[in-house]
């Protein structure tokens, strides 16, 4: 499972981590050797591997039922936490979801409406043009009875050369420019590691748990005064006009607090995020190793996107935040 957790943040899709399942033989929660995306993702927003348990999350509709359904406030259900010993940590867990959200919302962000994180190939949904934003479609092509594979701007291919005139660029191309971008990054690695670091700190915040603490503190507080104004108005000080209307105020301010806490809770959850990307390239950098070939769990461990500048230059965004323009040859 730690696995599962594992490949998922470092950018593999539901669909590659099943088949890397099944290509090492290892055995579904079932016992099957064969792996669904479903699965993966099952196992990805399971709360049980973090050590809790919801429970009365399905249902039984009646005596008479023989399968039960989703309880989507139907009946009573109850989250208990700490219920078992974790297989991961709950700073993994959160980050798993966070990532989800990040992966959901790449879904119709293009103007055509078509994108979707799939993660088919190495460099799909990663690739995007820096002439028009649309993402790049791969293509099989073929030469003297060699197979070779190009990618290709979707407007371009969809609209014509005269909405986007981006030329299609070799699959090999784009690995060898990766290749040359990363151990460049190798070679002056004391250098990387003190802009690693000071683009990791621009975006961290320390004050996070402490405004969770203190926003925790005035919903605790606003709750408080919601008790004792109804003890006000059993108690005959206050008529059921002016109950309803300070309890609607009350109600509201909790309401503020809430979604309050919920952003800084999203913001809590990209600081780890970039805490884990940004430990995994400080890792590779203090290896030294420089690469002979390209490595599609390096690269997708790595590099948040690719922007095609044009035919014969790209820009590489790695998930820490750093940006190297590269030639491609």
């Amino acid at each position: 499972m730690r696995r599962i957790y594992g490949e998922f943040l470092d950018g593999f899709s539901l669909q590659e981590i099943a088949d890397g399942l099944m290509r090492d033989g290892i055995l579904s929660p079932s016992g099957k050797d064969r792996w669904y995306s479903s699965t993966i993702k099952s196992i990805l927003q399971n709360e049980k591997y973090k050590g809790d348990c919801h429970l009365q999350k399905t249902y039984l509709p009646d005596f008479l039922s023989a399968r039960r359904v989703k309880n989507e406030g139907q009946t009573e259900s109850y989250y208990v936490e700490n219920d078992h010993a974790a297989i991961i940590s709950q700073e993994t867990f959160q980050l798993a979801q966070q990532h989800m959200q990040e992966r959901n919302s790449l879904r119709g962000a293009t103007i055509t409406g078509h994108s979707k994180y799939l993660g088919k190939y190495t460099f799909s949904d990663m690739v995007f043009c820096g002439e028009c934003g649309e993402s790049y479609r791969r293509h099989q092509q073929y030469s003297k009875n060699n197979k070779y594979y190009i990618w290709v701007c979707k407007r371009h291919e969809n609209s014509g050369k005269n909405n986007c005139s981006a030329k299609p660029i070799k699959e090999c191309a784009l690995k060898k420019a990766f290749l040359k971008a990363l151990n460049g990054l190798l070679e002056n690695r004391e250098n990387i590691l003190e802009r690693l670091y000071l683009t990791a700190m621009s975006q961290m915040s320390d004050s996070c748990e402490r405004d969770i603490v203190e926003i925790d503190k005035e919903i605790q507080r606003r709750q408080t005064d919601i008790v004792n104004l109804l003890l006000a108005k059993n108690g005959g000080e206050l008529s059921e006009d002016e109950y309803a209307e300070q309890l609607r105020k009350l109600q509201i301010q909790i309401d503020e607090l809430n979604l309050k806490k919920g952003e800084t809770l999203t913001e809590q959850s990209n600081v780890q995020l970039i805490e884990h990307r940004t430990a995994a390239v400080k890792e590779l950098l203090h290896t030294g190793k420089i690469l002979d070939e390209f490595d599609s769990v390096i690269f997708k461990t790595l590099v948040r996107r690719i922007i095609v500048l044009n035919k014969k230059e790209i820009e590489l965004e790695f998930e820490c935040g750093i940006k190297v323009k590269q030639k491609l040859d």
